[in-house]
């Protein structure tokens, strides 16, 4: 019987031992690093948060000096910044016409950083790596995004403006006698919009899907030379093509 009772004592220890090893497991985290372990007893929203140690100290710290609370067997909120930075980071696909007015699909590489408005604002510079016939192109660009929902899943629509600079230029060419070397192709206007929905999956992080229109204008100045009466002569060509494509987008979402 002794034995008995002195087992069931060992239980009630590890399991007293157990509890309070468990609601240790509650953290609150304040801006300048720190991190307090212990139980939130509670936690007011735009107030104060209060938490006891395992050693039995109360700590009440008010909710503008805390970066986040962690609680035991209750998610962290997954959600974006009111205010800061924010970076989206994306592939896709561009179907539509290329420079020569043909069909194509090529690949789309685009980077944004700006800044976060609230929770429905996102204003941004972008750049990344496209092509056009072959050629590899930058698009620098300002971009816009409004959210029409706060919650962490949201359709957005955006706008994006800025110019399409070539790094090379065509290797192929519909005129005779063209002097490669002064061939100038300073890029075009590039406009576009897209609708899309972001999904916030955890702390400061998610992701995106959305489809879009661009236009983009590509201007030319191809120098043509020709023989007139026993002496070289020159003109220069100028062609502007404006491409229309639809661009689907994969993307991730920093906060």
């Amino acid at each position: 019987m002794r034995t008995l009772s002195i087992f069931l004592l060992g239980l009630l220890l590890l399991a007293s031992a157990s509890v309070q090893a468990q609601s240790a497991n509650d953290m609150v985290i304040l801006k300048d690093g720190s991190i307090i372990k212990g139980t939130v007893t509670e936690s007011i929203v735009g107030s104060h948060v209060r938490i006891v140690t395992v050693e039995g100290v109360a700590h009440q710290y008010p909710m503008d000096q805390v970066d986040r609370v962690k609680m035991l067997g209750v998610k962290e909120a997954a959600t974006f910044k009111k205010i800061g930075y924010f970076n989206s980071t994306g592939i896709g696909v561009m179907i539509g016409s290329g420079l020569y007015g043909q069909g194509q699909v090529s690949p789309s590489l685009r980077t944004v950083n700006g800044v976060q408005l609230g929770k429905r604002w996102q204003l941004g510079l972008g750049t990344g790596l496209e092509y056009t016939n072959a050629r590899p192109q930058v698009p620098l660009f300002a971009e816009g995004r409004y959210h029409i929902l706060q919650g962490e899943v949201s359709p957005f629509v955006g706008v994006q403006a800025g110019w399409q600079v070539p790094l090379s230029n065509p290797n192929q060419y519909y005129y005779s006698y063209v002097d490669e070397t002064k061939y100038k192709s300073p890029g075009g206007v590039l406009l576009g919009a897209e609708v899309g929905i972001r999904n916030v999956v955890k702390r400061h992080f998610g992701y995106s899907v959305s489809l879009g229109y661009r236009m983009q204008q590509d201007k030319q100045e191809v120098p043509l030379y020709f023989w007139n009466q026993n002496e070289t002569q020159y003109t220069t060509a100028i062609q502007r093509t404006t491409m229309q494509r639809l661009c689907l987008s994969f993307a991730f979402l920093f906060n």
